[in-house]
């Protein structure tokens, strides 16, 4: 029944494409954040959803009137230039071709459909549509991760869709924790009130969702939002004040054994916190004899790579535990730095969008930017224990930036309406009487 269901629904949203051309980056961004296909047990598990939603993705651009020029902002030049230095850093690879051509097969494919994105979205209903698909997606795993710690209390681990990249505990809490602030802001901007306790609901379900991870880094992660959160939010008092209590309620919920494990956040003896440890000693080494260019895609998952520049026997863990050290890895250190300013560049745009969005049509967007802000907030901490670089997910965080930015110039450059002028003869006629 799962299958029939989502192939009908998949069906008519393409044909939507074509009647209304937003409709289809939106469809990509759903297929690539929620993996609905993985939910299915039948024919439909299997069906090449992503590359139909591509073809006519890029069918519907091709022939779209209504696309616009690709930004020219700081930050989206960032964003390709990072995308360009990952090609140079593939083709320079001392990986295996294979592997490295697979990463970036699939980096590809995240990032040009992402550029499409920023040149088929524009304004602000269809950049609040990208909120919705984005919040909805991964809320859907936080209301059912929620409703599941809360009937098996929180004694078992939520997890992602299968073959995804949040697929792991510690990745599809990361991608929680940075859609609580979105679903914040459409309780917000909505006033629908059945909306908006659903939204309000949600949020409290995904947090707990968090938390039933078991994911200390996700622990620090929503901890870092939440107060992020609660500095950007317009009730600042009022919201961090609510944010203090539930999160309270929730981790005095949790069972014995998850406190322990949180307990250990602050040691470093356990074998998982050393097996980072020396995955990161093994990084430091590698990126030292490849500055530049770094290995490649996947260079972490070669056993000659630990083979070469492993400090210690036994802790090979064939994953680099932390963005941070994946982009060093993968990259080299300009790699990592292209990384990282891109993150600053997202977040000084965004206080810039904060500065000039005081009007009331521009309220949204300084609402939107500072949610963005606290994602941003949770995924720098957060991220610092998975390897999620080549994620689309915080990408699609900066492409929000980009396009609100776009919108907001828009807005403030587009002359308000001007009353009707008054006609000739009624000033001359004026005039005359006043003369009287």
């Amino acid at each position: 029944m799962r299958d029939i269901v989502l192939v009908a629904v998949f069906s008519a949203l393409v044909l939507l494409c074509f009647r209304f051309h937003y409709v289809a980056p939106l469809l990509w961004a759903w297929l690539g954040f929620m993996n609905p296909h993985r939910l299915t047990y039948g024919f439909a598990y299997s069906l090449p959803f992503a590359q139909i939603a591509a073809v006519v993705t890029l069918t519907v651009f091709a022939f779209s009137k209504q696309k616009q020029r690709f930004p020219r902002s700081s930050t989206a030049i960032l964003l390709v230039s990072l995308y360009l230095w990952m090609c140079l850093s593939s083709l320079l690879t001392f990986n295996d071709r294979d592997i490295v051509l697979d990463g970036w097969i699939k980096v590809t494919k995240i990032q040009l459909m992402l550029f499409v994105t920023l040149m088929m979205l524009q304004g602000r209903k269809q950049i609040t549509a990208l909120v919705w698909v984005t919040a909805l997606s991964i809320g859907f795993f936080g209301f059912k991760g929620g409703i599941h710690t809360l009937v098996r209390g929180g004694a078992t681990m939520v997890m992602g869709p299968p073959g995804s990249f949040i697929e792991g505990t510690n990745h599809i809490a990361l991608a929680m924790v940075m859609v609580v602030p979105l679903m914040y802001f459409l309780y917000q901007d909505t006033s629908n009130k059945w909306l908006r306790r659903g939204l309000l609901l949600t949020m409290g379900l995904t947090c707990l969702a968090v938390l039933g991870t078991a994911s200390r880094g996700a622990l620090l992660a929503v901890l870092m939002m939440a107060a992020v959160l609660g500095m950007k939010s317009r009730r600042r008092l009022a919201t961090t004040a609510a944010l203090v209590v539930s999160l309270t309620m929730m981790l005095a919920f949790m069972p014995d054994q998850w406190t322990e494990k949180m307990g250990t956040i602050t040691s470093h003896e356990d074998h998982s916190a050393q097996s980072r440890l020396y995955t990161w000693q093994m990084i430091w080494n590698l990126a030292l004899h490849h500055p530049f260019t770094g290995g490649g895609f996947l260079i972490t998952e070669n056993p000659a790579t630990w083979n070469t520049y492993a400090v210690t026997e036994w802790a090979k863990a064939y994953s680099p535990h932390s963005l941070y050290f994946q982009a060093l890895a993968e990259h080299g250190f300009l790699g990592l730095g292209l990384y990282l300013a891109l993150g600053i560049s997202a977040w000084r745009r965004c206080n810039s969008i904060v500065r000039r969005a005081v009007t009331p049509e521009t309220e949204w967007a300084a609402n939107l930017v500072r949610m963005v802000q606290a994602s941003f907030g949770g995924f720098a901490v957060g991220g610092a224990f998975v390897n999620l670089v080549n994620f689309d997910l915080p990408y699609y965080f900066v492409a929000m930036v980009i396009l609100t930015d776009l919108a907001v110039r828009k807005q403030l450059t587009t002359p308000p309406p001007t009353s009707p002028r008054l006609p000739a003869y009624g000033v001359a006629t004026g005039a005359a009487q006043a003369g009287r």
